[in-house]
């Protein structure tokens, strides 16, 4: 288990996105996502992609993140959907 805190660095900005290999806008905005890393690191800030899929699609994931050379820091929300009521 991870904390959040430990996917930044201190005294850098972090760029904190959420995201899902099912979300087509998410996918849309990979490109600028990893402009603005490429352009922005060297001022300390960092991207860092948490994604919400479904618990056990790590493979899912990883596959989908090295298809598009995503290069950011990468994290897998284990979420258990739940009702409210």
């Amino acid at each position: 288990m991870i904390s959040l805190e430990s996917a930044y660095k201190k005294n850098n900005l972090t760029l904190l996105n959420l995201w899902a290999t099912w979300c087509q806008p998410c996918k849309e905005e990979i490109p600028v996502l990893k402009k603005v890393h490429q352009d922005l690191k060297k001022y300390g800030v960092d991207v860092v992609e948490v994604s919400i899929d479904r618990r056990g699609s790590e493979s899912m994931v990883k596959s989908f993140t090295n298809n598009l050379n995503m290069t950011f820091q990468f994290y897998l929300i284990q979420i258990i959907f739940c009702p409210i009521f």
